[in-house]
C-alpha cells in the first residue's frame, strides 16, 4: 500500500490560501497513479475534535479524495535529546505501526527534521503549491525503521504520559 502525508498549506493551497485546481489535479493523479490513500497532517486537525476531522473529511471528498486516515496529533517526544513536533511524530508513529507500506511525505515546510529523520519528502513550493512538474519527483519508499525505532514518543495524555514505544 502506498500512503501520503499530506499538508495543505503550501501543497494544496498556495500563499494566498487559494486552493488551486493545478494542485488538486497533481494530488489526484498521484492518488489514483500509486493507488495511494491520504493520511492528513495538516495544522487543520490539531484542535483533536471528531467533529473537525468529520469536516476535513467532507472538505477533501468534495474534493474527490476519498481513501483519507489522520495522524495522532496528541503525542509527545524526542530524538537525540531534541523535542519534535506533532506532525513528526505523528508521522513516525504511522510508520512505526505501519512498516509494510510505502509512503511520500508532501509537504512545505520541515526540510531540516525530515531529512534528520531521513523520512521520505517531497517539498512544494508554498508560493504555487503541488503542481505538475512536481509530478515527476515522485518517489514512493519505506521507512527506515531503524531511525524511526529511536525516536521517543509518547501519548499526550492530560492527566499522566503513558509510553508507546
Amino acid at each position: 500500500m502506498n500512503i501520503i502525508f499530506l499538508d495543505f498549506d503550501g501543497v494544496i493551497n498556495n500563499n494566498d490560501d487559494l486552493i488551486t485546481e493545478e494542485s488538486i489535479l497533481t494530488l489526484k493523479k498521484i492518488i489514483h497513479e500509486y493507488q495511494a490513500k491520504v493520511v492528513v497532517i495538516s495544522s487543520w486537525i490539531m484542535d483533536g475534535r471528531e467533529e473537525r476531522k468529520r469536516k476535513i473529511r467532507e472538505f477533501l471528498d468534495k474534493l474527490g479524495i476519498h481513501n483519507i486516515d489522520f495522524i495522532n496529533q496528541n503525542l509527545i517526544g524526542t530524538f537525540e535529546n531534541a523535542e519534535l513536533n506533532y506532525r513528526l511524530l505523528g508521522i513516525a508513529d504511522y510508520l512505526l505501526n505501519n512498516p509494510q507500506i510505502d509512503y511520500l511525505i508532501l509537504d512545505d515546510e520541515y526540510d531540516d527534521e525530515y531529512n534528520r529523520l531521513n523520512l521520505n519528502h517531497l517539498k512544494t513550493n508554498m508560493d504555487t503549491g503541488l503542481v505538475l512538474s512536481d509530478y515527476n519527483k515522485v518517489a514512493f519508499k519505506k521507512p527506515d525503521l531503524f531511525i524511526l525505532s529511536q525516536i521517543s514518543i509518547q501519548e499526550n495524555d492530560l492527566n499522566r504520559n503513558k509510553r508507546v514505544y
